[in-house]
């Protein structure tokens, strides 16, 4: 069953959006002219009457039936990429992207083949509308992850090792090249209600503009 909520937030992006589907606890939205090609949207019971609302958006560069030892390469450069939103300070906090912390354990898993690189995290962060827009929103959680497991993997994904094994694994031998921005907020209805879901819309449609320029960067510098 869902809620007033879910039903308000397909209401504030209405023009935005081609379809909207409420089922089995997710809504899903396929969206008009943005840059990300799906977004789901869920929520977790944080205490008596308050939800975190988890955003999230896939990004498809190359499917399954294109990759080839060309765009497998762009795959390992990008996944040195991923970033994660970091907050820094106590009574004014700075905000800034920063390289996932989890990479430099796959990086003394795998050697010198794989290599952490700031390229995404600097061009995010150097995107004064987007760092403006993301400051509006408040303390949100913000990740930018390629897929990097196999979904034969997941039932023994059990701690964070068997994680990175898992993503070294599709490392050596990526099926597809799919980001994902994931986005979490508690959305408190208020005055600024429709303002942040109108906002966490934009974000996420800037990041993956960035995304897919860079990706198709890259990939033409592996082409070539």
């Amino acid at each position: 069953m869902f809620g007033a909520t879910e039903k308000l937030i397909g209401k504030i992006l209405k023009d935005r959006i081609d379809l909207i589907k409420f089922e089995r606890g997710t809504t899903y939205i396929r969206p008009k002219d943005a840059a990300f090609d799906e977004m789901f949207i869920y929520k977790k019971l944080m205490g008596l009457f308050e939800y975190k609302y988890l955003f999230t958006a896939n990004v498809l560069i190359v499917p399954t039936d294109e990759m080839n030892p060309a765009m497998a390469n762009a795959y390992r450069y990008l996944k040195g990429c991923e970033c994660v939103l970091k907050y820094k300070g106590i009574f004014r906090k700075s905000v800034s992207f920063e390289p996932r912390e989890e990479l430099e354990k796959l990086a003394n898993l795998i050697g010198d083949e794989f290599k952490v690189n700031n390229r995404l995290a600097n061009l995010l962060n150097s995107d004064e509308e987007l760092m403006k827009n993301i400051s509006k929103l408040g303390i949100i959680e913000l990740y930018v992850f390629l897929k990097s497991i196999d979904e034969t993997y997941l039932p023994f994904i059990t701690d964070r090792d068997k994680l990175i094994l898992a993503e070294k694994a599709f490392f050596e031998n990526p099926t597809e090249i799919l980001w994902t921005l994931a986005l979490s907020h508690t959305l408190s209805r208020g005055i600024r209600f429709k303002r942040n879901v109108l906002l966490i819309f934009d974000v996420l449609d800037r990041i993956a503009k960035k995304l897919r320029d860079l990706s198709n960067t890259v990939i033409s510098e592996f082409s070539t």
